[in-house]
């Protein structure tokens, strides 16, 4: 049976209230195209998360035929459009009873314009997300681990994993309201310090913690150093709670320029702050918060024994692009995160350099056009598919296509794809 190698998407979006609002938003602006020209910006409601994949909370559908999901167009041949490779590597783990799962991407592919702080948040390894998946069936809708990448399309910051040792006890010894809060001794000689400092602030009812932020807020107000500004504008956005003490006193604050990306483990601590990113990861949509949610929302038993607590200078947890192997032209850079589900790609055209050419990947691959526009072809589909700004694609496995920049200005593709 033959099937079209190539296919344009309709994506789902995300209001989470961290969100940019309205045009204002990165997702907002890609939108028309992502997902339909019918779609109008609401300049009152957040745009937080454009959603490229298979993940049942918010499936591509094809966009020519939106009553058709993307899974579902897997279904009719999974090897053709995965690959057998893609398929004995990553079994399926999304939806509740295994008979009613369908074919997978193994990754879950995501445009964010994040005006304020997500959750304090962390994401299971497969061990705990199998567990949590049967116990927690509210929280968790799937089994799978979700480690990721951030990959910054200007500014960006976040906190990311837990700063030095050296780093966390001078923030301990020159910050009483940090230490009244957890009311416990920390010594270099402790055998866990950070994991007794992270869970003596969260495991305490959010009451008994504002009193200390606020005292320390009030302490910070009188500064105008780069740290107590961070602090200030935490406490801001989310007033009195227990992250502004986790955040900005315990975790790094990691910030990227435009191509700059940065990994985050499963059960990694982490909040993204500001900016639009590309970001990718497992196919998953598990997590644990702790804070900067209701304290409804928050698990920080499960949040507190499932992390990692390893310290690392913020500046190791970068992701390097190098050229891209599978790139004919040489206008295609990679960013290579230490897990198998999907490698990150960047597309650069302009008018001196207006074709690309990408080698076969043996896993499917998904592309979104940010800039510019492009004209995809392969060999088996020669008329392709024309994308502006916004267009999402999917590309079959074992396929190897060509691009064409349509636009005199810059043209810039993002994609993910499995190379394994």
């Amino acid at each position: 049976m033959s099937h079209k190698p190539i296919y344009r998407l309709k994506c789902g979006l995300q209001n989470y209230d961290w969100g940019k609002r309205g045009s204002d938003s990165l997702v907002a602006r890609l939108a028309p195209e992502a997902c339909g020209l019918d779609f109008e910006v609401d300049e009152s409601k957040s745009y937080a998360e454009m959603w490229m994949g298979t993940h049942p909370k918010a499936p591509c559908t094809l966009y020519d035929h939106p009553n058709t999901s993307l899974a579902s167009l897997l279904a009719i041949d999974t090897e053709y459009f995965l690959g057998p490779r893609t398929i004995s590597k990553f079994p399926i783990t999304s939806g509740k009873e295994s008979n009613k799962r369908s074919p997978e991407i193994p990754y879950l592919f995501k445009v964010l314009s994040i005006a304020k702080a997500l959750p304090l948040q962390a994401h299971p390894d497969k061990k705990l997300a199998e567990k949590l998946e049967i116990t927690n069936q509210k929280g968790f809708v799937d089994a799978n681990h979700k480690p990721e990448m951030a990959l910054a399309l200007g500014d960006f910051r976040g906190f990311v994993g837990f700063k030095p040792i050296k780093d966390i006890l001078q923030v301990w010894e020159a910050t009483p309201e940090l230490r009244e809060a957890c009311g416990i001794e920390i010594t270099a000689r402790d055998a866990d310090p950070i994991k007794s400092i992270v869970s003596s602030l969260l495991l305490r009812a959010q009451s008994e913690i504002e009193p200390f932020v606020r005292a320390v807020v009030d302490r910070l107000q009188t500064q105008n150093d780069a740290f107590s500004k961070l602090v200030l504008d935490v406490n801001s956005q989310y007033p009195g709670d227990v992250g502004v003490l986790v955040a900005p006193f315990l975790m790094n604050l990691v910030t990227l320029s435009k191509g700059e990306a940065v990994y985050i483990g499963a059960d990694d601590a982490h909040a993204y702050l500001s900016g639009d990113i590309i970001e990718c990861m497992a196919a998953s949509d598990n997590v644990v918060n702790a804070a900067f949610v209701p304290p409804e929302d928050r698990d920080p038993r499960i949040f507190t024994e499932m992390l990692t607590y390893a310290p690392r200078p913020a500046e190791t947890l970068g992701i390097p692009s190098t050229p891209y192997k599978g790139s004919t032209r040489g206008r295609t850079t990679a960013y290579d995160p230490p897990l198998a589900e999907f490698t990150v790609l960047h597309t650069s055209l302009d008018p001196h350099y207006s074709e690309e050419q990408l080698q076969p990947a043996p896993g499917p691959t998904t592309g979104i056009v940010l800039e510019g526009e492009v004209h995809i072809t392969t060999a088996a589909d020669k008329a392709g598919i024309y994308l502006k700004a916004g267009g999402v694609i999917f590309v079959a496995a074992a396929q190897k296509f060509q691009l064409h920049a349509v636009t005199r200005g810059p043209t810039e593709i993002f994609w993910s794809t499995v190379i394994v």
